[in-house]
């Protein structure tokens, strides 16, 4: 069974999708409509604030599931970056490497004019704008990946990884193996972006 101290990340809505599909297993579903304003008025242009939540419920974890799909899992292939492009359709490909917590930051440089001669005077300050902070993946073939998560997917404790960057925490590289559905699109710095399924800590 896949140990489960080995799991980064877990996308539960993928697995579960991929296990009723796989194992022709159907859960129960349920739908629940809520309305947060306008309750009790029924009306043809009335909508805002209706919203229609469905659960499902498995006997199995996703941890179970995850371990049960390990040959379905296995059928996708590694990822090759000469069969996949911007335009192209998504690609569900495994990548090998390291994981590191990283940041893009945007600023915007303001020049002070100083004298008469502003090209030999001119003083240049940079303002931030924004910071955000993601993990990413880089694959032994020198692909890098920009990852789109969710806090829900995370095991306990690797999601705080990227607000400690530079602060707490210093260097950071997860050895890891995952599945990612590749997106047809790249960053500004040329990496891939990513949305990861399955991310699993390999053991030395």
């Amino acid at each position: 069974m896949q140990d489960f101290r080995s799991i980064i990340y877990l996308d539960k809505e993928f697995i579960s999708e991929q296990y009723a599909y796989s194992k022709d297993v159907f859960p129960q579903t349920k739908i629940t409509k809520s309305e947060s304003i306008n309750t009790g008025i029924k009306a043809l242009f009335v909508s805002a604030g209706t919203s229609s939540i469905e659960s499902k419920t498995f006997e199995h974890t996703t941890t179970q599931m995850l371990h049960e799909l390990s040959n379905e899992l296995a059928d996708y292939d590694a990822f090759n970056s000469k069969l996949h492009q911007v335009g192209s359709s998504s690609k569900y490909a495994w990548v090998d490497g390291g994981m590191f917590p990283s940041v893009v930051t945007v600023t915007r440089k303001k020049s002070t004019i100083l004298g008469k001669a502003p090209a030999l005077n001119s003083e240049d300050q940079e303002k931030l704008i924004a910071e955000e902070p993601y993990f990413s993946i880089h694959d032994q073939n020198s692909n890098k990946f920009a990852l789109i998560t969710s806090s829900d997917y995370f095991s306990s404790g690797i999601e705080p990884l990227l607000t400690l960057r530079e602060s707490v925490v210093g260097e950071v590289e997860l050895k890891v193996r995952a599945l990612l559905r590749v997106l047809p699109a790249k960053s500004s710095f040329n990496e891939w972006l990513a949305i990861p399924l399955v991310v699993l800590e390999q053991s030395d």
